[in-house]
């Protein structure tokens, strides 16, 4: 919700720029966290159990944000006119 404020109301014109700097200000902010031992072992078991389910849904999830990204900023959609 914030990325579509973000495109269209503050006219941001860089989608995939905002990506990046959503997922690397992700991985800062995480990685000190991760690197603790506890937080290690109960995410390997947590992902292990769900990687089929994210395999899933990671297809449709990257098609729904390549279709609706330029949606947003006014630029033809593909398979539209």
């Amino acid at each position: 919700m914030l990325n579509k404020w973000t495109l269209t109301f503050y006219e941001f014109h860089f989608p995939i720029l905002l990506s990046i700097a959503h997922m690397a200000f992700s991985f800062v902010t995480l990685s000190p966290f991760m690197l603790t031992k506890s937080a290690r072992e109960q995410h390997y078991g947590t992902l292990s159990k769900q990687v089929r389910h994210v395999r899933c849904l990671s297809a449709p999830t990257a098609k729904h944000c390549g279709r609706t990204g330029p949606c947003t900023l006014g630029i033809v959609c593909l398979g539209t006119r």
